[in-house]
């Protein structure tokens, strides 16, 4: 028996758990009281229930979830919900005292005011009823006071307790200012961030803002409300944990995952996709091909964060398989992806698909926008693509940051000033080793690279101290561009001189090598080094024929 325990902590965590829940209970045929129909009793010992559900004294099933959070309307929509007969009320915890939206006052005076030891205890006796624990799933937004704080406490409380134990968060980030729910959730976001990097194994990243795409996209709803956004968060996690729970001819649980995904401690960030998600009415009519939707979670079609797909490389990818999906056909479409010009991999990384395929088909939920489908598929990957929303947070805390905005509100509960420059600094570190992933490794020979005879040069990332680098990111970003790789370039070389990059477009160019290696011995020149040697040439020339004519 591999468990897992949820934590839902904060508005964000326990809304996705409502919604989560009631879909572990459908698939499982478990009824909103915990028991199972005697009709369905058998479909239920076909699969692994208990690496979610315990078994009551009573013979009822329990989640293995533990529900924190300030706001009562959440915790009441637990409590008082159709599946409050479900939940053990023990461990759906309020607190007392309120965030204020601050992520210090969370981290600090709640946590006191509550008890460390107190929370722990709870946290322990799901560990302890556990036979062997996979691993521990926390679902937060990262920039919500409660929710942020709260789970940072956590991680590190979990980080000396259940040191071995694989953590993985589900971590909602929001995507834009007309999102923020608090004028200091930039920095809530930065130290949530931090924590995660320190503490968490793994983070599955999602933005709202990607979210709300892929609703208007697949499910072509104009105005996606929040329900509809965390059942879909909910068909993702479903299909993260489904070759745990249903029988399938791959398995991959969170460990395996972990050991895959995450090829370096510095490299824990994830992303996600899934698809199909199709309307309600089209659900008699629309045909699903699984290569189509398998080559979708490369783009932004699927998925849940935003970013060029064309400019992404990737370090690891595993690949959800459940429904009508056979082997032979996942095998083929697999080696398809292999061979697609439009997914590269870093070079340091290895191109394979950790593979889990699963019989059990997706269900809807009722009363809902998402109709039936035979087959889907969801992708977590670690990749370059996810420098682009941190990089995002960083930069709107470090412009509250530059001009001391709102600091107070973190040293008056006890946190130093100093930490907010501590994690500018470490989520500017690892934002930098997520660039370097789209780089080429300096130490090849990029002459072989080079076009020749054409009026193109290869884009490669250098910058020169004569462009203004920082307006031109802002102007793309204020333009809604994807400014990842987009930094005006110049040859290392000419760096001062060349005032047109190796990454633009050179007109009359023709039947010449170029090359930005910046190598001494390097036979190929770029533009600027063949004019300035034609000058040199002149002027020796010039000079030689000063001699002749003074002798």
């Amino acid at each position: 028996m591999r468990e897992i325990i949820s934590l839902h902590i904060g508005q964000a965590g326990l809304q996705i758990g409502n919604s989560l829940w009631e879909l572990f209970c459908l698939e499982h045929s478990i009824q909103p009281d915990g028991t199972v129909p005697t009709d369905r009793i058998l479909e239920g010992l076909n699969s692994n229930v208990d690496s979610l559900f315990s078994l009551s004294q009573y013979g009822r099933y329990v989640p293995r979830a533990i529900f924190f959070d300030e706001d009562p309307t959440t915790i009441n929509a637990i409590k008082n919900g159709p599946s409050r007969g479900l939940f053990n009320r023990s461990y759906i915890h309020q607190c007392q005292k309120e965030s204020g939206g601050c992520w210090a006052r969370s981290f600090g005076t709640i946590m006191n005011q509550e008890g460390e030891e107190k929370i722990a205890d709870k946290i322990r006796k799901q560990v302890e009823s556990c036979d062997g624990l996979q691993g521990i799933m926390l679902y937060h937004s990262v920039g919500g006071g409660f929710g942020g704080g709260f789970t940072s406490k956590i991680l590190d409380l979990l980080s000396s307790d259940l040191e071995k134990v694989t953590k993985a968060t589900v971590s909602v980030l929001s995507s834009n200012h007309s999102l923020q729910s608090s004028l200091i959730e930039p920095y809530n976001s930065l130290l949530t961030i931090k924590y995660l990097k320190e503490k968490a194994d793994m983070s599955i990243m999602l933005e709202n803002q990607a979210l709300f795409k892929v609703a208007n996209q697949q499910l072509d709803i104009d105005n996606p409300n929040f329900s509809t956004i965390n059942r879909m968060i909910a068909q993702l996690i479903s299909s993260v944990t489904q070759s745990s729970r249903f029988n399938g001819s791959k398995f991959v649980d969170l460990i395996e995952m972990r050991m895959n995904v995450v090829p370096e401690p510095d490299f824990q960030f994830l992303h996600a996709s899934y698809a199909p998600f199709i309307n309600i009415d089209k659900q008699n009519t629309e045909l699903t091909n699984l290569q189509q939707i398998t080559n979708s979670l490369f783009d932004q079609r699927s998925s849940f964060i935003n970013y060029n797909h064309k400019t992404v490389k990737y370090m690891a990818a595993n690949l959800f398989f459940r429904g009508d999906c056979p082997w032979g056909e996942v095998k083929s479409v697999v080696e398809s992806l292999k061979q697609s010009p439009n997914i590269q991999f870093a070079e340091f990384a290895v191109p394979t698909f950790q593979i889990a395929i699963s019989d059990k088909a997706p269900i809807p939920f009722p009363n809902s926008e998402q109709g039936r489908s035979n087959k889907a598929v969801c992708m977590i990957a670690n990749s370059s693509a996810i420098g682009i929303p941190l990089f995002r947070i960083r930069r709107n805390a470090s412009t509250l940051y530059s001009k001391r905005s709102h600091v107070h509100w973190l040293v008056g509960e006890g946190r130093e000033e100093g930490e907010i420059q501590e994690a500018l600094d470490t989520v500017k570190s690892f934002i930098i080793n997520y660039r370097q992933v789209k780089q080429e490794n300096p130490d090849k020979d990029y002459c072989t690279r080079v076009q020749h005879g054409t009026d193109y040069i290869r884009q490669f990332v250098y910058t020169c101290d004569c462009l203004d680098v920082e307006g031109y990111i802002k102007s793309g970003i204020e333009k809604g561009e994807d400014m990842e790789g987009k930094y005006l370039g110049v040859c290392v070389q000419c760096a001062r001189k060349c005032h047109v990059g190796h990454n633009l477009k050179a007109k009359g160019i023709v039947n010449e090598f170029f090359c930005d290696c910046g190598l001494e011995n390097c036979k190929v020149k770029c533009q600027c080094q063949k004019e300035e040697a034609q000058e040199e040439e002149q002027e020796q020339q010039q000079e030689q024929q000063q001699e002749l004519q003074q002798v």
